[in-house]
């Protein structure tokens, strides 16, 4: 099967459906976000019945990303409200953030999935949702970077703040020119490359310098 036929398929597929969710990302403090809504507009001439699912992102960025599905029972920490309900022909509806002020102390990520479905009753859904990424932020942010090698060659960064680095790499076997690096996650650095060739900043622009360090060993064989 051509790699066309699923693009039509997907926009046949939401085509079915005439809502749109904006905005497609949101990001800010706890008592930011608590003033923002998302706003889903139905622009067909038919009443269209939406659910709303919550996943937290775990390991953001990396090979290990996943979502974890977020209950109302599960989290006194991040919750939306409506989780599902009908908009009409023409009309719009509002889904608020409820974030309880938990002092959050690093960034964490959470994405928004709006599934239209054919009636709440049947509780048959159609597999085209629309995802809204939330980036909640710390009040006090550290945009840090710590630098490590080893004796046998190998070496990697780390971003030990606590909000997210946009990284820039020039060299060749860095497959990645341009890709973002979350709290607490490492890159190793790639063969043929050197430290001198990536480039950190935080969302600002600002370039983040880099601290220097030594470890035993960095591998994990």
């Amino acid at each position: 099967m051509s790699k066309l036929c699923p693009l039509l398929l997907l926009m046949f597929c939401a085509s079915a459906f005439g809502i749109t969710v904006k905005p497609l990302e949101l990001y800010g403090t706890e008592d930011e976000l608590v003033s923002r809504v998302i706003k889903v507009t139905n622009s067909s001439k038919h009443d269209e019945f939406v659910r709303v699912n919550l996943y937290q992102l775990l390991n953001p960025g990396t090979p290990e990303e996943k979502e974890v599905k977020v209950e109302n029972a599960d989290s006194l920490e991040m919750s939306v409200y409506p989780r599902r309900f009908k908009v009409g022909p023409g009309e719009f509806k509002q889904v608020r953030l409820l974030l309880p002020n938990s002092n959050n102390q690093s960034e964490k990520l959470y994405r928004i999935r709006f599934v239209p479905v054919s009636s709440f009753d049947k509780g048959v859904t159609i597999q085209v949702s629309y995802g809204v990424l939330l980036r909640v932020l710390p009040v006090n942010r550290v945009p840090t970077l710590q630098y490590l090698s080893d004796e046998e060659g190998v070496s990697q960064f780390t971003n030990t703040g606590n909000v997210r680095l946009h990284v820039y790499s020039l060299c060749q076997s860095e497959q990645r020119a341009d890709f973002r690096i979350y709290p607490g996650a490492s890159i190793e650095i790639k063969a043929g490359c050197k430290a001198e060739d990536y480039e950190f900043k935080d969302d600002g622009g600002n370039i983040i310098p880099y601290t220097p360090g030594k470890a035993e060993i960095l591998s994990s064989d």
